[in-house]
C-alpha cells in the first residue's frame, strides 16, 4: 500500500519533491481512465506561474500583478504539486471520486492562507463537468478561477506565486505545458539575508544558499521545454528601481494590456493573506514600490558569512549580473 503520509507540509520542500518524483514513477504503471489535459487546447486562457527562491520578493510581485483588472493572483496554496501527484496516482478512479480527492486538497483549511472555497458548489460544479472538460487541466483552471469568482472578481487570466513550486516546477510544467513562467532573481545574498532574518526560517545561512541555487537551477532546467515567448526573466533589482518598464515586459509576455499597478499600495492582497500578510516581514509589501531595501545585506550580513556563501554563489551572481 502507498505511504500517503508524505503529504505533510511540515517536511522539507526538496524532501517533498523526492517523493513526489518517485510516486509519479509509481503512477505510471496503473491504469488510466482520466486523462491529464484535454484532448484539444482550443480556446482556453493559459495561466502563468512566478518561478523564484523563496524570500526573492514574489508577494510583492504577485500584490502587484493582482490590481490588474485581467489577473487574478490567489495567495499561496501549498497543494498544486500534490495534488497532481494524486491525480496520477487515482486516475483509474471515476471522475466523481477523483475531483472529491483533488478539490479536497484545496477545500480543507490550511492555516493562514487558506481559500475557503465553498466545499459543496465547487465539488457539484466539477463534477458535472461534460466529457470534454474531464481532465486535471480543467479541473486546476476551475478551481483556480472559482476562488476569484468566491470573492466577487473573476478575471480572465489566473496565476500562482507559491514560492515552494520551483521544487515541483517540472510537475506543474507536465500538465500546464502551454502557460507562461515568469522567472524572478533576487541577488542571492539578499535571499540568505532574508532567510537569517525570519523568525521561522533556519539559522543556517547555507539554507538559503541551496534554496536560491535549486531555484537556478530548476528553472534552468524548465526552460529547456519552453518556448523562448513562454516566459520571461526578471530581477528583483529592476523590478523595484525600474517598475513601469519592467511592467510593460510582463504584461507584453502575459499577452494583457498596460496598466500602471506599481503607483499604489498593495496592503489589500496583505489582507487576503490573513495573519501571514500581518507579519513584520510583509511590512515593506504595503508600502508602494521601492528600492529600499536593495543592498540591505551588505550592512546585515556578518563578514564570516559572506565568505561562507559568497564562493558558492559567485558564478551565478556574475551571470545575472549581481557581482561586483
Amino acid at each position: 500500500m502507498l505511504n500517503l503520509c508524505v503529504f505533510n507540509i511540515r517536511e522539507p520542500e526538496l524532501k517533498f519533491a523526492q517523493h513526489y518524483r518517485k510516486l509519479l514513477s509509481v503512477s505510471k504503471v496503473l491504469p488510466t481512465r482520466q486523462s491529464l489535459r484535454p484532448e484539444e487546447m482550443g480556446k482556453r486562457v493559459q495561466p502563468f506561474f512566478i518561478v523564484s527562491a523563496g524570500r526573492s520578493g514574489s508577494t510583492l510581485l504577485a500584490s502587484l500583478l493582482d490590481k490588474h483588472s485581467m489577473i487574478s493572483m490567489p495567495t499561496e496554496q501549498f497543494v498544486l504539486a500534490q495534488s497532481i501527484v494524486k491525480y496520477n496516482l487515482f486516475k483509474w478512479m471515476q471522475w466523481e471520486d477523483l475531483t472529491a480527492i483533488v478539490c479536497t486538497e484545496f477545500i480543507r483549511s490550511k492555516g493562514n492562507q487558506s481559500w475557503n472555497l465553498e466545499a459543496r458548489a465547487l465539488i457539484d460544479e466539477v463534477q458535472a463537468f461534460p466529457k470534454h472538460k474531464r481532465n486535471l487541466w480543467d479541473l486546476l483552471d476551475h478551481i483556480y478561477r472559482k476562488y476569484g469568482i468566491d470573492r466577487g472578481a473573476p478575471k480572465a487570466l489566473w496565476g500562482d506565486k507559491t514560492p515552494s513550486n520551483h521544487e515541483h516546477i517540472d510537475i506543474i510544467h507536465s500538465v500546464f505545458t502551454e502557460a507562461k513562467y515568469l522567472f524572478l532573481i533576487r541577488d542571492g545574498r539578499a535571499v540568505v539575508n532574508s532567510y537569517l532574518r525570519k523568525d521561522d526560517e533556519p539559522d543556517d545561512p547555507q539554507f538559503g544558499v541551496d534554496e536560491w541555487l535549486r531555484s537556478i537551477q530548476m528553472m534552468d532546467d524548465l526552460k529547456q521545454k519552453l518556448d523562448k515567448d513562454q516566459y520571461l526573466t526578471i530581477r528583483y533589482r529592476d523590478l523595484v528601481k525600474q517598475p513601469e518598464s519592467i511592467f510593460k515586459d510582463i504584461f507584453q509576455c502575459l499577452e494583457v494590456p498596460f496598466e500602471p499597478v506599481y503607483t499604489s499600495s498593495n496592503i489589500n492582497y496583505l489582507k487576503k493573506m490573513g495573519n501571514i500578510g500581518q507579519k513584520d516581514f510583509m511590512t515593506k509589501v504595503a508600502n508602494p514600490i521601492n528600492a529600499s531595501s536593495i543592498g540591505s545585506w551588505k550592512k546585515e550580513l556578518e563578514p564570516e558569512v559572506l565568505e561562507i556563501i559568497e564562493p558558492q554563489l559567485r558564478e551565478q551572481l556574475k551571470r545575472f549580473g549581481f557581482y561586483n
